[in-house]
Parts: C-alpha cells; sequence; structure tokens
C-alpha cells in the first residue's frame, strides 16, 4: 500500500466506516462523514405553544349556556323594567276605597356592535411548496385565535370610550349603569373592595349575597386562574381535606380537591369559571416582570384607515394633603409611587417619555393630583399607570390602574380641577378581578350580528388575503344582578 503513493493517513481514512453522527445534515462540512447523506425527519403535527380555543373562558361559556344569540342592526338596544311601582311598599287603603295609582317605570338602553378581526395572508409560493401543515388551514386556525382572545378579554374590559372601535364589556357597562368612573370609584354596592386580599369563601358569600337581594340567583363566577389557585389554597389551610383512594384494591391516592363550586348564603350553587385571560392587560406572562412598561411605538397602522397612533401626553404630579373626599390612601411610611400615562386609540398606545412619568410620596387620607395635559387629537383616552407602593424608582415596575376618556381628562376627575386627575388609591396596582353573577340570558349575553367567519379579500397579489371576523357586543341587561371583586392580589396575601 506505501508503494502507491498512498501515506499512512489517507490509508486511515480510507478504512474508516461511514458514521451518521449527530449534527443536522445541512451542518455537515466534511466528506468524511455520512451526515451529509441523511434525509432529516421532521415531525408533521405542530406543536402549539400557545393558547387554544379551550382557553377563552367566558366566550365559551356563554355558548354553551345559550346566551349568544344574534342580532340585526348595528345598535343593538333593549328595554328594562326599573320598578314595579313607584309607590314601594305603600299598598294599603281604607274599606270601601281604592288604592292611589302606581305605574311600572321602564328606560331603554343599547350598545353599538363592535368588528373584531384578524388580518391573515398566504403567498402562492406557501401554499404550493411541502410544508407541515396547510398554511391556510393554519392562518385559519390563528385567526380564529386570534380573535376569540381579543373578544374574550374584552368581554371584561374593553372601552368604547377609551378606544372607539372596541365594543363594552360588562365591568365598564356596569360603571356607566352606577354614573361613570367616577361614580363606581366611590362605594358601592356592586363593587366589592377586597384590598390586595385574596379570593375567599367570604368574599364568594359577599358577593353572592349582593346578587340575590336584588332579585337575583347567584350562581356562577369568573376569575383568574392565580385567584381559583389561592382560593383552594386557603381551602387546604383551613379545612380539612380527604384523601381520596382509588385504583385497584384502592392503593393510589389522589391529593388535593378540584374546587368546581361553593354554595351562596341563599343556597345556590355559584359555579367556578376560572379564565385565563381575565388579567386588565390580557397577557399570559408572569405576573410583574412582563408588566416592567418601557413600551416603543409601532412605526405602522394597525388596519387600513385607522388614525395613527397616538403620542403620549405629558404628565405633573403633585401631592394633595390629607384632606381629600373618599381617599384611600393609608400608609404613613414606604408610601412613594411613581406614574406614568400613555394615550391611546384603535390602532394602539403611545410610548412612555420622559415627559409622560413622574414620582411622587402621598399621606395618609391624601391624593396623588396628576395634572396631564397635551393628549394629542388623535387619541381616544389615557391610561394611568403606577407602581407599587415604595416602587418609585427609575426600574419601577408598572401597572395600568385608570382607563379614562378624553372627556375625564378634560373635566377633571376626583375632586380635581380641569385636566387634574386625582388617584384616590381605589384601584391598587397589580390587582385583579372577579364576577360574580346570575349566569342566565335575562341578566347579560352576547348579540353577534354575524358569527365568527372568514371574509376573503380582493387578490391584488400573488398572495390569499381574508380576514377572520366576528361581529358583536356583550349586554348587560340587569346591571344590579352581577357583582364585582377588584383589588384581589395575585400574590398569596
Amino acid at each position: 500500500m506505501f508503494n502507491s503513493g498512498i501515506n499512512p493517513q489517507e490509508a486511515f481514512e480510507l478504512q474508516k466506516a461511514i458514521e451518521a453522527g449527530n449534527i443536522r445534515g445541512g451542518a455537515a462540512t466534511s466528506a468524511n462523514t455520512g451526515a451529509a447523506l441523511k434525509v432529516e425527519q421532521l415531525d408533521r403535527t405542530l406543536k402549539i405553544l400557545t393558547e387554544q380555543e379551550r382557553h377563552m373562558r367566558i366566550w365559551n361559556v356563554f355558548n354553551d349556556k345559550g346566551l349568544v344569540k344574534p342580532t340585526y342592526n348595528t345598535v343593538d338596544e333593549f328595554n328594562q323594567k326599573t320598578s314595579v311601582g313607584d309607590r314601594a311598599n305603600n299598598v294599603f287603603f281604607s274599606e270601601g276605597g281604592v288604592p292611589l295609582n302606581s305605574d311600572p317605570s321602564y328606560v331603554r338602553n343599547g350598545e353599538l356592535i363592535g368588528y373584531a378581526g384578524s388580518l391573515r395572508q398566504v403567498t402562492y409560493v406557501a401554499s404550493m411548496v411541502n410544508m407541515t401543515d396547510d398554511p391556510v388551514a393554519e392562518q385559519v386556525r390563528s385567526g380564529t385565535i386570534h380573535v376569540l382572545r381579543g373578544v374574550n378579554h374584552a368581554m371584561y374590559f374593553g372601552r368604547r370610550d377609551v378606544n372607539q372601535m372596541s365594543f363594552n364589556g360588562f365591568i365598564p357597562q356596569l360603571e356607566r349603569f352606577l354614573g361613570g368612573f367616577t361614580a363606581s370609584q366611590s362605594e358601592s354596592q356592586s363593587f366589592l373592595d377586597a384590598r390586595g386580599q385574596n379570593m375567599t369563601q367570604t368574599l364568594i358569600s359577599d358577593a353572592a349575597t349582593v346578587v340575590e337581594d336584588n332579585f337575583g340567583y347567584a350562581n356562577c363566577c369568573f376569575l383568574s386562574n392565580r385567584q381559583m389557585k389561592l382560593y383552594q389554597d386557603s381551602l387546604f389551610t383551613t379545612q380539612r381535606t380527604m384523601l381520596s383512594n382509588s385504583g385497584e384494591n384502592n392503593t393510589a391516592t389522589t391529593v388535593g380537591s378540584h374546587i368546581q363550586r361553593q354554595i351562596s348564603p341563599a343556597g345556590f350553587e355559584v359555579m367556578f369559571y376560572p379564565d385565563l385571560f381575565f388579567k386588565l392587560d390580557g397577557s399570559t406572562a408572569h405576573y410583574g416582570a412582563a408588566l416592567n412598561r418601557t413600551f416603543t411605538a409601532p412605526t405602522i397602522d394597525t388596519s387600513t384607515g385607522a388614525p395613527a397612533i397616538p403620542a403620549a401626553p405629558t404628565l405633573a404630579v403633585a401631592a394633595v394633603a390629607a384632606t381629600a373626599p373618599n381617599s384611600k390612601h393609608t400608609l404613613t411610611t414606604n408610601n412613594s409611587y411613581r406614574y406614568a400615562v400613555t394615550s391611546i386609540n384603535s390602532s394602539g398606545e403611545s410610548a412612555f417619555n420622559s415627559t409622560a412619568v413622574a414620582a411622587v410620596s402621598v399621606v395618609a387620607n391624601g391624593a396623588a393630583a396628576l395634572t396631564i395635559t397635551g393628549v394629542p387629537a388623535g387619541a381616544d383616552g389615557v391610561i394611568v399607570y403606577r407602581s407599587q407602593s415604595g416602587d418609585s424608582g427609575a426600574a419601577a415596575k408598572m401597572y395600568p390602574i385608570m382607563f379614562l376618556s378624553k372627556a375625564d381628562v378634560a373635566a377633571g376627575l376626583n375632586g380635581g380641577a380641569a385636566t387634574v386627575v386625582r388617584d384616590l388609591n381605589v384601584n391598587l396596582p397589580n390587582t385583579e378581578f372577579a364576577i360574580v353573577a346570575d349566569c342566565s340570558p335575562e341578566v347579560w349575553g352576547f348579540r353577534q350580528l354575524g358569527t365568527l367567519l372568514k371574509y376573503p379579500l380582493a387578490t391584488i397579489a400573488t398572495a390569499e388575503r381574508f380576514i377572520m371576523m366576528l361581529m358583536g357586543t356583550p349586554q348587560l341587561f340587569a346591571p344590579r344582578k352581577i357583582c364585582v371583586i377588584r383589588n384581589l392580589s395575585p400574590t398569596k396575601a
């Protein structure tokens, strides 16, 4: 062999077996390996790491209970009977006489339809190549989930006064019934204040009593997954729980309980419906860290014909002395906060900037007076952010506490003069909501102008474009028969 002109190293290479190796075929760089000959194996099943339709809890419950019904106009109206008579319990009269005349009271109310959609497109080339899934079908599925997620969240928190393209959710509709956002900030039977507690049996009972005192049947409770977990934890630490045996010869032990319902004071079963998206910002991210907002506004509109994303307003913050009516500020130490404001419209939200962030210390029974100016003409409203107590540095985590219309800001709020919004500490940062309600079609529902559909667009390029679209609005017919619990802490209190 050595006489053939092949050196020992070359002879060694010839004697080597072809090895598949553990690298991808496309990563092979040597001719002395079999990796370059490998055909790569790709699982044709797409692995879903995001939300799915089963996570849209309030939307699914409303469909299951027959609360989603059609409407045939862009304004869905209804009549409310607010009283059966104007003389309360005075129904007595003298012998031989007649009772005084009494008439029922009626009110007409209604909501504007909102149009929710997600624009999707698939290029002609993408439809021709061999992909793991039908690209059009995959875009239809993704667009469907995108729309339903937005609708599910807006059914709780949607506000037309800060986003004119949105419909009004149940919480803003309840605020309007009470007299607007300002009225909802004061003590109200329809809003129970947890003040940083976790969800408890007592809070559920109190909310159910509100519903039942207003002629309702408390039979459902929507809350976040975290509040459901904290509620279950409280039962394990305060009550005896049973370990259930299962399996052959009862040798397998199951620890824990699936809490499905609580009996109300009036004897009704309040069913629990934990909702992943029942959070003010709609995020599925871990609490706190993801809300350390440093916004960078998008550079394009979100839809054709949409207004430009507005610029940020300016903010000045001052402390109000300990004489602010209805103040819930109680801290005498660790009482510094950082505030920020953004502008918002249907295209998106402005970024924070140096003229929209400020810090202040607030005394007990005082308030923070936020002077908000420079709200751009293209904005629909303003969002006020605040840090938690004692966290007022430049890196403070900011949480939304107020969603205000331009009219609210212009007129002033909570005792403030024009353009001055007072934070009375009614809404605590980094907290959640829950709703206890009579889940019947006489109390609330969703009116649908058009079912969720795929709406094709004209072909103007080598791509198929379409919109996944749903048109409708939530309707709160009997506001007194739901009760909102606010300021629930997402961490163990």
